[in-house]
Order: structure tokens, then C-alpha cells, then sequence
């Protein structure tokens, strides 16, 4: 159901627990977006060596830009009735505007540049824009103020740099999309509008948990979904498919290595913190690094899958064992900013992920994929036992 469109009711609204079913029709949008981008990047590792780096570099800038979209929706369902019409309206046009971007990625430095960065902006300032508009006078406005002034510098750049060729253009972009990065960890400090400790970040904490969760789970689908159409275009050769069974159970730890102890203490955790927003804003640079490693991961799994045959590129290598490594690096994070402290048992298991990795440059393509599998694995069972010890030990028996 959705309540009346009432603009001027917008602030007194509240969140709802639960995450409704338009925010996970939203989400399948951005399945589709973030495949892109991973497809983006595997073109990339069939490049010149020359190109490499560059053409990487603008595709982490386009998951940058995705994230951004996704996150501020994120909260402003989280901080308003998502069952309202005009909220409900906002994530619509939203939605259509992110799978246009979606169709633009792959020539988003070439000829659809335009029609990308103006579909970008009008999204990043239309929606504080009307918050800002639909709150007018209310206590609960100011932080939309400050994230409307921060898309606005962004949106300069952003558009600016879509009268340049690719270089400059490229430059443009990543400042802008690194200022919008930035905007969280800052609590969107804004001149002339006082302390953002002052501002009313009144929101559903078990509503945002669960979007974060879910868009880490877009991650895991978007990398199922696409091995899975890898493997479907080519013989199903034994090596092959044993590739294709260790990109699933590798699917599977990642779900595994976030959910257990960590995942799903955050609404909790947003519940009682001192500032809510506060671990919101720091924890989705967490959650940006594990989606990351997800995607980079899938990446160069499905380039083995591609391309089984001797000898093995350095640059595969990086992205097979490289992708755990981020991930892992924002699980840490994470549990870190929930239960401050850091897993041994992860932190060991991404120590021997990094040590490995150099080898694997001169063994058969196929065995990198299966060795990074086999160290996730045997990480997530040690950290299982060490669990188990700990509750035994802590609750020894009577």
C-alpha cells in the first residue's frame, strides 16, 4: 500500500522496518548494472598491457559511481516512509535513470559520454533537490542541504568533464566521484551550515542493515549469474567446469565469511551506537570494498574459464587472489567498526592470500583459481573451530 502524496508531511515521516518490495525491484536493476561493470572489467584484462591500467581504473570509477547512486537511495528509504508516494516516485525515476546508465557503461568515455554523465547528475541532484524542496523549513532538512551542496560541486565536474576527450575526461571524473566518496566520511561537512552533529539523521536502523545486506547479496548474484553464462557459451571440458564448481563454493565462503558473527549484527550495532549515522556513513566503505573484491574475484575466475590454456598472465593472478584480498580487507573493516576488534582467522587467511599469490604466476592457469578457493576455505573452517573454542571456553560446562 502507499500512503497520500503529502510533500509537506515528508519530514514527519518514518522509515519502516522491513525493505519493500519496489526497493528490491530496485535492486534488480542494479544486478543488471553491476554485471556491467564486471563485464567492463574483464574486457579490460584482454587488452594491451599498455591500456591496462587505465581502462581498469575507469571501471572501478564507474563502480564508484554506481555505489553512490545505490547508497544515497539507500538512505532515503531508510530516513523516510518508502511506502509514500513521492518517495516512491523518487526511487522510480531513479531506478529508470540507473539501468540507462547501465546501457551507457560500455561506451561511457565514447560516444553515450553525454547521455551518461547528464542521466548521472540529474539523479545525484534531483533527489536532494526534492528533500530538500519537500522539507522546507522542517528540522530534519539540513542534512539534505549538505548532500545536495556536495552533488552539486560533484556534478560540476562530473559535467564538465563530458565536453573533454577521454584523459581529461577521465580525470574530471574521478575527482568528482572521489568528492562523492569523500561526502560520508566527512558527515557531508558543509561551510556556513554549523556542526553536522546538529543534524536530525533520524532513520530505521533494521531497514538500512538490511540494504546493506542485500546489495552485498546483488554482488554474490551478479557473480553467479555471470560464470554461469561464461560456462554456458563453451564446452563443458572437465577443467572448465571445475573452475565453474570452485567460482560457486567461492560464492558461497564469501556468503559465508560476511554473514556469519558479522552480517547480520549490524542493525544492532546502528542501534546502539552513539551516532548511528555515524557507523551508517563509515560502514558502507566497508561494504564498498567487500562488493569490490566480489566482483574482481568473479572476474578472474570467469577469465580462466575463458581462456584455460598456458601460460598463466601475472595480471589474472592479481585479480584471482587480489579480489579475496579486498574483500577480505573490508570484512575486517567491518567487524572492526561493529565489535572493535579484527578476526585472526581472517586476517591470517588475507596474510596467505598475499604470500601465495607471486607463485601462482608460474603454475597452470588452472590451479590459481582452485589454490584461492582452497585458502578461503580452509580460513572460514578455522575460524569456525576458533569460534567453538572460544564459546566452550567462555560457557564451560557444569
Amino acid at each position: 500500500m502507499t500512503t497520500p502524496f503529502a510533500t509537506g508531511r515528508l519530514g514527519d515521516s518514518r522509515s519502516t522496518p522491513r525493505v519493500t518490495v519496489l526497493e528490491l525491484l530496485f535492486d534488480v536493476v542494479f544486478v543488471f548494472a553491476i554485471t556491467r561493470v564486471a563485464q567492463r572489467l574483464t574486457d579490460d584484462f584482454t587488452i594491451s598491457r599498455k591500456a591496462l591500467l587505465s581502462e581498469t581504473g575507469q571501471t572501478m570509477l564507474f563502480l564508484g559511481a554506481l555505489w553512490m547512486i545505490w547508497y544515497l537511495n539507500a538512505w532515503m528509504t531508510s530516513r523516510f516512509d518508502p511506502q509514500r508516494s513521492d518517495i516512491q516516485l523518487v526511487v522510480i525515476v531513479t531506478m529508470f535513470g540507473s539501468l540507462l546508465i547501465a546501457v551507457c557503461l560500455p561506451q561511457a568515455f565514447g560516444e553515450r559520454g553525454l547521455i551518461f554523465v547528464v542521466t548521472y547528475v540529474v539523479i545525484q541532484i534531483g533527489r536532494p533537490l526534492y528533500l530538500v524542496w519537500a522539507m522546507r523549513g522542517h528540522p530534519r532538512q539540513p542534512p539534505s542541504v549538505r548532500i545536495l551542496c556536495w552533488s552539486v560541486f560533484a556534478a560540476s565536474l562530473w559535467l564538465t568533464g563530458g565536453f573533454f576527450e577521454a584523459e581529461t575526461r577521465g580525470a574530471l571524473w574521478t575527482i568528482a566521484v572521489l568528492i562523492e566518496l569523500l561526502g560520508p566520511a566527512l558527515h557531508w561537512r558543509t561551510p556556513f551550515l554549523g556542526s553536522p552533529g546538529n543534524d536530525k539523521w533520524i532513520m530505521a536502523e533494521d531497514h538500512l542493515a538490511e540494504r546493506y545486506t542485500q546489495f552485498l547479496l546483488i554482488a554474490l548474484g551478479e557473480s553467479v549469474i555471470a560464470t554461469g553464462i561464461a560456462i554456458s557459451v563453451r564446452p563443458f571440458t572437465t577443467g572448465q567446469m571445475t573452475i565453474f564448481v570452485a567460482s560457486f563454493l567461492t560464492t558461497l565462503l564469501f556468503w559465508r565469511i560476511f554473514f556469519y558473527h558479522a552480517g547480520l549484527g549490524l542493525a544492532a550495532a546502528l542501534a546502539r551506537a552513539r551516532s548511528a549515522a555515524g557507523l551508517g556513513q563509515s560502514a558502507s566503505y566497508a561494504l564498498l570494498l567487500m562488493v569490490a573484491g566480489i566482483i574482481i574475484a568473479g572476474v578472474g575466475y570467469r577469465l580462466v574459464i575463458d581462456d584455460p590454456d598456458p601460460p598463466m598472465d601475472p595480471a589474472w593472478v592479481a585479480v584471482i587472489f587480489g579480489g579475496p584480498v579486498v574483500f577480505l580487507a573490508g570484512r575486517l573493516l567491518f567487524e572492526y567498526q561493529l565489535f572493535g576488534r579484527v578476526n585472526p582467522s581472517l586476517r591470517g587467511g588475507m596474510m596467505a592470500l598475499i604470500l601465495v599469490a607471486p607463485g601462482m604466476a608460474f603454475v597452470n592457469p588452472m590451479i590459481s583459481p582452485l589454490v584461492a578457493t582452497l585458502l578461503l576455505a580452509g580460513m572460514a573452517v578455522h575460524e569456525t573451530l576458533a569460534r567453538r573454542h572460544e564459546r566452550a571456553a567462555t560457557n564451560p560446562p557444569l
